[in-house]
C-alpha cells in the first residue's frame, strides 16, 4: 500500500521571517556551542548542546544565550528529551535554581514582545495524508544565511528529513519552519543518508516539538496550527 504525500507551498511572509531572525539566538555551555529560537519566554534548542546529558533535576545548569541581533541573557535548563530537544527557560526557581529569575534573560525576552507578526510553534494535524512535504526554511550557522528546504514529516515519527548542504557544524537547535514563519522544530544532525539522490547535499534531521516536549513546557506554549 502507497503512502500518501502531501506538499505544502506556502507564500513566503517577509515580515515573519523577519521577526524569527529576532528571535534568532546562539547558545552556549562549557565550549559547546549551538543555536535555538526564542518563543513564549523559553529558548527551543537541541539536548546535545549539553555536554553531559542526561542530568538529574537537581543538576540543572545555565547557559549562555546571546540574540543574533540583540542581547544576552543567562537561561536555565526546563527540560531536556532524548529526543534530543531541549527548552531554556529564564525563571530558575522552577529548573530547580535557588536563586530563581535571572534578570538579564528576563530582559532579553522583553526585547521581543508585542510583535504581532511573531511566529508560533505549530502543532502538525495529519487529515488527509500520512506524510507530507512542507517547504520552508533554516539558517545557516552564521546566524544570517537563510537556506530553503523541503521538509519531510510523517504522522508516525517525530523525525524530520531534509536535504542539507555538507558542513552545518554548528546548525544544532536552530529552527526549522515554515515559509510562513510557523516553527516545525529544530535542527538535530546531518547524516549519510539522503531523502533524495542530489550531491553533494547531505541527508538532514530535526525533531518536531510538537509530540517531543514534555507537558510541564507543552502546556505553556501559545501553539499554532498546520493542518495537513
Amino acid at each position: 500500500m502507497n503512502r500518501s504525500v502531501k506538499r505544502i507551498r506556502q507564500p513566503r511572509n517577509e515580515r515573519a521571517l523577519d521577526a524569527i531572525r529576532q528571535r534568532l539566538v546562539f547558545v552556549q555551555h562549557e565550549g559547546n556551542n549551538g543555536m535555538g529560537y526564542l518563543s513564549d519566554g523559553m529558548v527551543f534548542t537541541c539536548a546535545h548542546v549539553h555536554p553531559h546529558l542526561p542530568v538529574s533535576f537537581i543538576d540543572t545548569d545555565l547557559f549562555d544565550v546571546q540574540r543574533v541581533h540583540g542581547g544576552k541573557g543567562t537561561f536555565a535548563m526546563l527540560a531536556a528529551t532524548s529526543l534530543d530537544v531541549m527548552v531554556l527557560a529564564p525563571d530558575g526557581w522552577r529548573c530547580g535554581l535557588s536563586e530563581g529569575p535571572t534578570s538579564d534573560a528576563l530582559g532579553l525576552i522583553c526585547e521581543i514582545e508585542g510583535d504581532e507578526a511573531a511566529p508560533r510553534p505549530a502543532k502538525i494535524d495529519f487529515q488527509s495524508a500520512e506524510s507530507v512535504e512542507v517547504e520552508g526554511y533554516f539558517f545557516f550557522k552564521d546566524g544570517v544565511t537563510l537556506r530553503p528546504a523541503v521538509f519531510e514529516l510523517s504522522k508516525d515519527s517525530e523525525v524530520i528529513r531534509f536535504v542539507s548542504v555538507p558542513d552545518t557544524q554548528g546548525c544544532s537547535g536552530g529552527p526549522l519552519f515554515t515559509n510562513s514563519g510557523q516553527l516545525l522544530g529544530v535542527f538535530n544532525a546531518t547524516g549519510p543518508r539522503l531523502s533524495r539522490p542530489f550531491t553533494p547535499t547531505h541527508g538532514a534531521f530535526g525533531c518536531r516539538i510538537d509530540v517531543s516536549l514534555p507537558e510541564i513546557v507543552s502546556r505553556r506554549i501559545e501553539w499554532d496550527h498546520l493542518v495537513v
